[in-house]
């Protein structure tokens, strides 16, 4: 009896240890994916104005922070 306990203690350890390598390669993949979300709408913020003629977000003003053209 000592010998199977002594083999889920082993077992329960090593799917700890699996989980936590899965929880942080999901943490890894997850702050991946921020940033480049983060890259996608500096991108988009820094042009929202290239081809899009008159347009103006509520409370904007594009001649206000120098970006008008």
């Amino acid at each position: 009896m000592a010998n199977k306990t002594a083999t889920m203690t082993e077992k329960t350890a090593t799917v700890t240890t699996k989980t936590a390598t899965i929880v942080e390669k999901t943490a890894t993949i997850g702050g991946l994916c921020k940033y480049m979300k983060w890259l996608y709408l500096n991108g988009h913020r820094k042009d929202r104005y290239d081809g899009i003629d008159n347009y103006l977000r509520p409370q904007e003003d594009r001649y206000e922070n120098g970006d008008g053209y």
